[in-house]
């Protein structure tokens, strides 16, 4: 028998972690290689031998450091925080992140199973792999779930949904399966379906694996361990995430890479980053289209540079005015002026009834003004494009209206004589 692994694999974390828990009771502890990695490790971590934990106690002392209190304190809020994303811990090995290649103290594989995520495959060297049991997410909850992921280490209101790590991955993932002819090998088995009938599908990965249909246990597999619902978010990536998200459950391997290499200008455009003068950090493109677009961005970006004593309001958007690629460049000063991040929350104002008869009835007057005059009233196309994609840029955009005028974008671009009320379309 060749030593090969079975691998469980797929977008991290909780289909690969759920099946992980599946093959675990089917085939024994021994067979299923790791550990309900990160919780155990932990446990150890809280729980150290005496003489390490005394050791460790002298040095915080010296250090009139941390008390032991604290220590536990922060030890049971992160267990806490792991179980909120999945009760039952992540099995994972020392091969699941980084793939398996040889090394000094390599184990024999056959016969042995073991979770390695999609961009572990890609790294992993084919002669170590062989059955692979792929768990496929919407990838909307892939997002969601690597927010819940990543949030301890976020600011409170910082958004970071998005299907780029979905699209990257899984582009890896079908690279690897097509330069080593595994397609063959790979079963695909969609996470929700796997939800709604564990048994149906636990006994078509019994007859992937050659494993008896009786050898799983369709009870493990609990409504409630889908924790990351799908959040309907705008991002420009979605089209391709879905499409991606299609192709797997073809299994067309080759349509994942060429739907891939279609958003790679975009996906690159998104890793470019941008001085913010305003919070005298680096950001990335997504970060600053959130900021544009999230009023809970730019309330978490306020907050951080408020705290850092920077007087944001005198403070241009690079963004803006330099470096968006997709919209037409705003002079620098006019960022200055018509800061955007004081049109939010706090700090914005809708205008009132008066105010938007007002608007209404001085647009009226000029249209009528050209019209007597023989002055054409429906706006060029090229000032209609150029209207459109600052109005798709600004913060006041919502859905398809001005929340500074309380027009209808779509019509008021299309009229020659109509104002952007903040003064920030091209002329």
């Amino acid at each position: 028998m060749s030593n090969q692994l079975t691998v469980i694999s797929g977008c991290p974390r909780n289909g690969t972690s759920v099946m992980s828990l599946c093959i675990l009771h089917a085939v024994g502890k021994e067979a299923l290689m790791g550990s309900d990695f990160p919780r155990q490790r932990r446990r150890l971590a809280a729980a150290p031998p005496t003489d390490v934990q005394a050791y460790y106690q002298d040095k915080i002392s010296a250090r009139g450091g941390v008390k032991p209190e604290a220590i536990k304190a922060a030890a049971a809020k992160e267990e806490a925080e792991t179980k909120d994303m999945n009760p039952l811990g992540f099995w994972e090995c020392r091969y699941s992140v980084k793939g398996i290649q040889y090394h000094d103290d390599f184990p024999e594989l056959a016969g042995k199973y073991a979770k390695i995520v999609s961009h572990g495959v890609a790294a992993s060297n084919p002669a170590f792999i062989g059955k692979i049991v792929f768990m496929l997410r919407d990838p909307r909850q892939v997002a969601k779930s690597q927010e819940r992921l990543q949030r301890p280490h976020l600011p409170p209101d910082a958004i970071i949904h998005s299907p780029e790590m979905f699209i990257r991955v899984n582009a890896q993932f079908a690279d690897w399966i097509i330069k080593h002819g595994k397609s063959a090998e790979v079963l695909v088995v969609e996470y929700d379906e796997l939800i709604a009938d564990a048994t149906g599908q636990l006994q078509k990965v019994a007859g992937f694996l050659g494993l008896p249909p009786s050898a799983f246990a369709a009870d493990l597999v609990k409504p409630s361990l889908k924790r990351s619902a799908a959040e309907n978010l705008s991002h420009h990536l979605w089209p391709a995430a879905d499409r991606i998200y299609q192709a797997i459950r073809r299994a067309d391997w080759q349509a994942v890479c060429d739907i891939h290499a279609e958003a790679l200008p975009a996906i690159t455009r998104d890793n470019v980053a941008t001085n913010c003068e305003r919070l005298d950090e680096r950001v990335y493109y997504n970060e600053c289209v959130n900021c544009i677009h999230n009023d809970s961005t730019r309330r978490s970006f306020k907050a951080r540079a408020i705290a850092k004593g920077i007087p944001w309001q005198d403070k241009p958007c690079m963004f803006l005015c330099h470096k968006a690629p997709d919209i037409p460049l705003v002079p620098l000063q006019q960022t200055i002026d018509n800061n955007h991040w004081r049109d939010d929350g706090d700090d914005f104002t809708p205008p009132t009834i008066t105010a938007k008869a007002a608007i209404a009835l001085g647009t009226l007057a000029r249209v009528v003004g050209a019209a007597v005059t023989g002055r054409p009233v429906v706006a060029r196309r090229d000032v209609i494009d150029a209207r459109l994609a600052t109005c798709e840029a600004c913060p006041l955009m919502q859905a398809d209206t001005c929340k500074a005028c309380g027009c209808n974008v779509n019509k008021k671009i299309r009229v020659a004589q109509s104002r952007c009320p903040k003064g920030r379309w091209p002329q």
